[in-house]
């Protein structure tokens, strides 16, 4: 499948957009931008032909005069669980600012803007906005800023609930990360609620997921967000059983109860419009002892 189109992406640098980026350049016949902190790179057939920093931020003004955007994937976020104080201003310049100035450089091309959300920012039932901490809550004041866009400039908005994410290279600080290396370091973890539930979907399948949205016709949706989270579901003391099983090592733990992290309001997302052509392929089982290996080679 071949894409005749002109893609900006944000936070193409960060684990999905990584992901994404390298999956586009391999489909797209046009021009893939990447704004990032710090660097732009502009992208065709595959090679990279510009490199600007954001001191030259009026050469990509320029370049967009000349070129129509097509699509924007906008990935690009500033994630804190448990915010402090010296944090909130970056949180709400990075999440709302920047998404709002994303817009503004392609505001005469009324791109379809493909934004990434979070689990965190919803009522787990419904659709209500029910924000879980500060990050989701600017987040959530980035739902509003697209929404201008879409009635005011006839952006076509697509926003795509995603879950927790995981695979091989990546440097977060994640839950499954953690008790990996808990397990191969025979050290100790202090846990939440046993019963917590934890969908992870493979990065692969959230790339294959964020591709076919380029397919979608936004006039026919039927929910104002997409559901990019798989169906396979864990409970924590499941998870912990399972990478126990794929390293041959206990993991030293102990349960906490609830905590911010194991909520009761932050089961796994099920609402919005699902893909007829997406599922998760990819199981945690089979992944884990590549995962595994991965992190053995970095320690």
């Amino acid at each position: 499948m071949n894409i005749s189109a002109n893609i900006l992406i944000t936070g193409s640098n960060g684990f999905i957009g990584k992901h994404l980026l390298n999956s586009l350049m391999h489909i797209c016949i046009g021009y893939i931008i990447c704004f990032d902190r710090g660097a732009i790179n502009i992208f065709k057939n595959d090679a990279l032909i510009q490199k600007l920093s954001t001191n030259e931020i009026d050469i990509l003004d320029g370049f967009l005069n000349n070129n129509k955007i097509d699509f924007v994937y906008h990935l690009a976020t500033n994630y804190k669980t448990d915010h402090k104080h010296d944090q909130v201003k970056d949180l709400i310049l990075d999440n709302v600012y920047f998404t709002a100035n994303v817009c503004e450089f392609v505001v005469e091309h009324k791109p379809t803007f493909i934004n990434s959300c979070s689990y965190w920012q919803f009522e787990p039932m419904g659709y209500e906005l029910r924000p879980n901490n500060l990050y989701a809550a600017s987040k959530n004041a980035a739902l509003a800023v697209l929404e201008h866009y879409r009635v005011s400039h006839d952006f076509k908005i697509i926003n795509a609930v995603i879950g927790d994410t995981y695979g091989t290279g990546d440097v977060r600080a994640k839950l499954l990360y953690k008790l990996i290396e808990t397990s191969i370091n025979s050290a100790h973890i202090s846990l939440g609620d046993p019963n917590h539930i934890i969908a992870l979907t493979h990065v692969q399948d959230i790339v294959k997921g964020l591709v076919q949205l380029m397919n979608l016709d936004v006039n026919k949706l039927d929910a104002p967000f997409v559901n990019l989270i798989s169906n396979q579901e864990y409970r924590l003391s499941e998870l912990v059983e399972l990478v126990q099983k794929y390293t041959g090592k206990n993991i030293h733990h102990s349960w906490s109860g609830s905590s911010s992290r194991t909520a009761k309001n932050l089961k796994p997302w099920r609402k919005g419009f699902h893909l007829p052509e997406w599922s998760a392929e990819i199981s945690l089982d089979e992944s884990l002892a590549e995962l595994i290996n991965s992190y053995s080679k970095k320690s």
